[in-house]
């Protein structure tokens, strides 16, 4: 088996490295259209290129792919991929994101700024179900004296009231709502304002948004890691969190380009709250759906006949091993809190680990380590 094994591990290191040949992506973007691809699907639209991501002064090697799926309703399905990886390639993320588009760009306006008219009876009119994760919700209208542009939480008279510049998510310690699926994210003021005005960049506005639901009140790596549950990438977590941030700040530049918006305008029409100028957004779903295996790269393995010579060679020798690690999370924007966007984010990290650290028996590899062709 282990011999068959092998020819496998030869054949996919020679795919490997005719994918990671910049000739064969190049360094510019195609475009394919493919029509009448399922009974649903008429028309599919992809792009792909190769590009440089930028975050927290480092830049980072990127390849980027774009799939737009027409149905015969008019909707569009967009999913967009960020695979990223270190300059040296020890480590990388490669993050993609599901998300439905709207038929047309003046859908966004329609939903966001509408015509209400005046409610009658006792303001704010609010709502608290499962729909709201049982937290007090505001829901959108006006009476002349607020105006609410979308439904969210309540915070004119109950959670931290009027305090537009305060840092939290919800629940938390001093609301607590143990019913509560989602981590519900109040992005200040002076964020909101500071990320319109360029201040703030879309890798930080996205790492701040992480603290926040971590529950801090400031950008911090270790709390992002924690939250995400990527702790044990350990060391490599200083290029793995800004290479997250940085593909995430391309998934938003990407989907925002998919609908012909600018940036500063969806902020204000979508994330910002008009009347006190804040603004939120709602994230949910966070679990780790897969742990591979550990990939022994180096030295090669490809003379081990036996559990026994594998046994040994863990047990004497130090091993490059390839750790990988994938997370999956849902999060919406502001008025567009009924379409969210799903992501899923895999990361990896090339480790060097001194002998006996991986297995304590010849039973303990009971498959074949090799590369993934398709990774990095």
């Amino acid at each position: 088996m282990l011999k068959n094994q092998k020819l496998l591990s030869t054949a996919s290191i020679v795919l490997c490295i005719l994918l990671a040949s910049p000739q064969i992506w190049g360094a510019t973007t195609t475009n394919t259209t493919v029509s009448t691809v399922s009974a649903d699907v008429v028309n599919v639209q992809t792009s792909n290129c190769v590009k440089t991501i930028k975050a927290f002064n480092m830049e980072f090697p990127a390849r980027e792919k774009i799939r737009v799926e027409t149905f015969r309703d008019g909707t569009r399905k967009a999913t967009i991929s960020v695979n990223i990886t270190s300059k040296d390639r020890t480590c990388g993320v490669c993050i993609t994101a599901e998300v439905m588009l709207p038929t047309k760009t003046s859908e966004i306006s329609e939903a966001v700024t509408p015509s209400v008219p005046s409610m009658s009876g006792v303001y704010p009119y609010k709502n608290c179900s499962a729909s709201t994760d049982w937290l007090l919700f505001l829901l959108k209208g006006q009476n002349g004296t607020h105006l609410v542009s979308y439904n969210h939480d309540d915070n004119y008279d109950t959670y931290y009231p009027q305090w537009w510049y305060h840092r939290y998510s919800l629940p938390d310690a001093n609301y607590p709502e143990p019913r509560a699926k989602q981590v519900h994210v109040h992005l200040a003021k002076d964020y909101i304002d500071n990320w319109i005005n360029q201040v703030i960049d879309d890798a930080t506005m996205h790492g701040i948004i992480l603290s926040l639901a971590a529950g801090g009140t400031e950008l911090s790596f270790a709390l992002i890691a924690l939250y995400l549950g990527l702790q044990t990438f350990g060391a490599a977590l200083v290029l793995i969190i800004p290479m997250l941030l940085g593909g995430l700040a391309d998934i938003l530049a990407a989907y925002l380009q998919l609908q012909g918006l600018q940036k500063a305008k969806w902020i204000r029409d979508v994330v910002t709250e008009k009347f006190s100028g804040d603004g939120w957004t709602w994230m949910w779903g966070f679990n780790i759906i897969h742990v591979s295996k550990p990939y022994i790269m180096h030295p090669p393995i490809g003379d081990i006949y036996t559990y026994e010579q594998l046994y040994r060679l863990l047990q004497y020798r130090r091993m490059h091993v390839l750790y990988r690690k994938t997370l999956e999370y849902y999060k919406s924007w502001g008025a567009d809190r009924d379409n969210p966007i799903k992501y899923t984010a895999e990361a990896w990290d090339l480790e060097i680990e001194n002998p006996g650290i991986i297995a304590t028996s010849a039973d303990d590899y009971r498959t074949y380590p090799t590369w993934d062709p398709t990774w990095p």
